[in-house]
């Protein structure tokens, strides 16, 4: 975090609105936003207790990371290194949560592998560097680290894809629902968000933006590509969930 205006700092000023949209958004899922208060203080009730506990204290870490750093300007180095810490561990669970509840889901084989929590996570780290990058594009006049973050960034564009592949090959071995959510992803309702959005915007366009940088100016580049992994995200999410939740409405058509 050193340095009045670098990545780190950018990074750690867009986290605390960025965790709270994640949470707004929970608790529209959850229906009923009065619901958030029983699973956040009943935090071991269930894996998306476990998640919303973890999203509750994540927030607040990130706002008391960016009060010590921008508001009070000389926390003990100590107390940077503990919030650093806790602002890592709790970001790990976070990240995982998500992947590890629709993999317990038994009702939908497509989702019921290790594979899903790990695709997740790698999207989560990646999607995490793009957020730096381009706040740190508008925020940050001190770059150093960028080409790190940037390659970084392309070599889990390329665990993204090999963990992607290894779970499209699971679906296709396994049974009907599975390979009903495959199909759909592929060619079916769901195949604009996987091959223009999860393939070529979130994977091909920024590996291929990162070999062409010494070719052309390097912070368009940059911020093309992570705009593309953070587009490539967001369809891989929805798309994911989407032919779940489609396994379970075909099954239910054919009942």
């Amino acid at each position: 975090v050193a340095g009045p205006a670098s990545l780190g700092r950018a990074g750690f000023v867009v986290a605390p609105p960025l965790v709270a949209l994640a949470s707004f958004v929970l608790m529209l899922d959850l229906g009923r936003p009065e619901r958030i208060w029983g699973v956040v203080l009943h935090p071991f009730h269930s894996v998306a207790s476990i998640g919303a506990f973890s999203l509750t204290v994540t927030f607040v870490l990130a706002v008391a990371t960016v009060v010590g750093l921008f508001v009070w300007k000389r926390p003990g180095a100590a107390a940077v290194r503990a919030l650093l810490v806790a602002n890592i561990a709790f970001a790990l669970v976070t990240m995982t949560y998500s992947g590890l509840l629709l993999s317990t889901l038994r009702s939908v084989p497509f989702w019921e592998t290790p594979l899903i929590p790990v695709l997740f996570v790698v999207s989560s780290f990646s999607s995490g560097i793009a957020c730096i990058m381009v706040a740190g594009f508008f925020l940050s006049t001190d770059d150093r680290g960028a080409d790190a973050l940037w390659t970084w960034s392309t070599v889990l564009s390329l665990v993204e894809l090999v963990v992607l592949v290894a779970l499209l090959v699971q679906a296709a071995a396994s049974g009907v629902a599975a390979q009903h959510a495959l199909g759909e992803l592929l060619h079916g309702s769901a195949a604009l968000l996987f091959w223009p959005g999860i393939v070529g915007a979130g994977i091909v366009f920024p590996i291929v933006c990162h070999a062409l940088s010494h070719a052309f100016p390097r912070q368009v580049l940059v911020l093309a590509s992570m705009i593309g992994v953070l587009a490539g995200t967001v369809c891989l999410r929805y798309g994911i969930v989407d032919v779940g939740i489609g396994t379970i409405e075909a099954a239910g058509t054919v009942l």
